[in-house]
């Protein structure tokens, strides 16, 4: 948070935070009152228009649809296909599911659209 603090304060606010898979170690090392704490103290390194992203895997949904119904923000669950070439050159397709928060917190308006994640 220090060094979040001091890069904010150097370069300017973030236009985009992105939290990808780290939920669960926050969650299994703190409270997860303390995670929600920590989420919402992020966000004042936010600029005016930034976002904030919440990524987790598919394994995880009760966490993540428990946080964004915590902080006031919509969950979806997204998927992501993508063709696969294995070593004989035969292509595949190969899924995979997560979820996601995407969402400005100055507003607390979940922004739903199309996005890489």
């Amino acid at each position: 948070m220090h060094q979040l603090r001091r890069i904010k304060r150097n370069i300017g606010a973030f236009d985009i935070i992105t939290f990808s898979y780290v939920l669960i170690p926050l969650n299994e090392n703190n409270r997860f009152d303390d995670l929600i704490n920590e989420l919402v103290n992020v966000e004042e390194f936010c600029s005016r228009n930034g976002v904030i992203l919440l990524l987790q895997d598919r394994f995880r949904e009760s966490l993540m649809r428990r946080i964004g119904k915590t902080i006031g923000v919509s969950t979806h669950k997204e998927k992501l296909t993508q063709q696969v070439y294995p070593d004989k050159n035969t292509s595949g397709t190969h899924t995979y599911t997560y979820y996601s928060c995407l969402y400005n917190p100055d507003s607390r308006n979940a922004i739903r659209q199309n996005y890489v994640a």
